[in-house]
């Protein structure tokens, strides 16, 4: 009997015990269900804080990067560099970028003014608004920041970087990133 429960339990662990796990031990984010749903349904709705104003017709046959950031994130502020680097050198390209800002009031580090000076240093050429919580589970519960995904220009997902908990990895490296994106164009 014993030997039996052995073998189940073994068993269930070589299969990760039912349930997709994350390198941190948290159940995988689902899917996207849809980026055309979120982004109408959702983003295009949020109110916009910097850049160019967000269209319907902004995504139509793009590859789209979508980043969750705040401005008290330090791994934030690498991955801005990045998400600037990239608009710089595919936005003619067809990229499309929009970056949600998500979590800003956590831990009573919020101040406007703090995002204002955020955005007045990165100056980003994509799109910045202000995310919520129905946003963030438009994209499968995003839960950490930064949270970046590349979607390619039929709105299929090809890559998702979570910024997990106590991970060795805190952003997506840019050149990461370009592979994506060139990928997806």
């Amino acid at each position: 009997m014993l030997r039996g429960l052995i073998l189940v339990c073994a068993f269930l662990v070589a299969l990760g015990g039912g349930a997709a796990h994350g390198e941190d031990g948290q159940a995988a984010p689902p899917s996207v269900p849809s980026l055309t749903t979120a982004m109408r349904d959702g983003v295009l709705a949020l109110p916009h804080l910097y850049g160019k104003p967000l269209v319907s017709e902004s995504f139509k046959d793009k590859v789209v990067v979508v980043s969750f950031f705040a401005s008290w994130c330090p791994p934030c502020l690498v991955e801005f560099r990045n998400l600037n680097a990239v608009d710089a050198a595919y936005g003619e390209r067809g990229l499309e970028i929009v970056s949600i800002n998500l979590f800003e009031e956590w831990g009573g580090f919020f101040g406007p003014a703090k995002l204002r000076v955020f955005l007045e240093r990165f100056k980003p050429g994509f799109s910045v608004v202000k995310g919520d919580d129905r946003v963030a589970a438009l994209f499968g519960g995003v839960r950490r920041i930064p949270t970046l995904f590349v979607f390619d220009r039929t709105g299929r997902e090809v890559l998702r970087f979570v910024n997990k908990w106590g991970g060795a990895k805190r952003y997506l490296e840019l050149e990461e990133l370009k592979a994506a994106i060139e990928s997806a164009l």
